[in-house]
């Protein structure tokens, strides 16, 4: 989303690997299968997002002195661009709240879950409403501790769905960031807020990620690899904002604001239009059995659950 002003909220440091997270990220690699160097995650902690946004614009052959990057903590709990104060970079800067990341990785480890583990009725709804909680980090960033706390026993039982939920949210940031750079590109800055400006970046965004994607094995110890299995989860992003705005009327009894955002649903269908085409069949299955997840939370909040 784009914000003129150029003015920065006031960072509030950065997140780091803790020992403990190690221990677990080490944990649940081992028990997934898959390759995990400790020392290597501890050091790419520090710079992990600098090192996405760059590979970003490197793999799409983008000027890298055009967009300026700061991955902070804001206590804002989303991704934006504003013009850069400093006036450096003609495109603007992104702000990526590191907060952001851990509302796409629960809610990529939730849906997952939904769509492809098997679950009884009370581990469903346990799991909806850790979804619930999941879903208001949007807009309550204090809670990221409950986020957290929530986060691991799924994490631990069920490390299985853990190659598609790290690669979804690993696809989603990269589609997010396109999004903003899309922005800067298309001259969004200097006008005003709205419906069709957010989804003209999201088209720009959809042929960037499919550009990224395409470059397949090329990419494949990048940081932004994104396995073609998962063209089309940058979907599943507008569901799960059409369910934050479910939840927030549930809640308040009033719809929520979409600051300039145009809906949900026709978001989603706009997205699909330009990703479906390009997917293969197993990445069609694995987004109907995602959003056919997300169906299940929508009803069984529609529901009073």
């Amino acid at each position: 989303m784009p914000s003129g002003s150029g003015e920065l909220p006031k960072a509030k440091g950065r997140y780091v690997a803790s020992g403990v997270s190690l221990d677990l990220a080490e944990e649940l690699a081992r028990r997934a299968g898959i390759p995990f160097d400790r020392a290597e995650a501890a050091a790419l902690s520090g710079h992990l997002y600098e090192t996405c946004f760059a590979a970003i614009v490197k793999a799409l052959g983008l000027d890298p002195d055009a967009v300026a990057f700061s991955p902070e903590v804001f206590g804002l709990t989303k991704t934006f661009i504003v013009a850069d104060p400093d006036g450096g970079a003609a495109a603007g800067r992104i702000l990526f709240d590191e907060t952001f990341d851990l509302w796409l990785f629960a809610l990529s480890h939730y849906s997952t879950i939904a769509a492809f583990a098997p679950i009884d009725d009370a581990g469903f709804f346990s799991l909806l409403e850790k979804m619930k909680r999941g879903l208001l980090l949007l807009a309550r960033p204090t809670t990221r501790p409950r986020v957290l706390e929530d986060l691991r026993p799924e994490l631990e039982t069920h490390p299985e769905c853990l190659n598609v939920s790290g690669g979804m949210a690993r696809a989603l940031m990269v589609f997010v960031l396109c999004h903003e750079i899309a922005h800067g590109r298309l001259g969004h800055l200097d006008q005003p807020e709205g419906p069709e400006i957010e989804l003209e970046a999201d088209r720009e965004a959809a042929r960037m990620f499919l550009a990224i994607v395409a470059r397949g094995e090329a990419l494949r110890h990048s940081p932004i690899y994104i396995d073609p299995k998962l063209t089309g989860v940058p979907v599943i992003l507008p569901r799960w904002l059409a369910l934050f705005e479910q939840r927030v009327e549930a809640l308040t009894g009033r719809p929520a604001e979409r600051a300039g955002h145009p809906d949900p649903d026709r978001r989603a269908e706009a997205t699909a239009v330009l990703l479906r085409p390009r997917m293969g069949e197993t990445a069609t299955v694995l987004l109907n059995a995602l959003e056919s997840g997300i169906d299940d939370f929508h009803r069984a909040m529609a529901a009073g659950h």
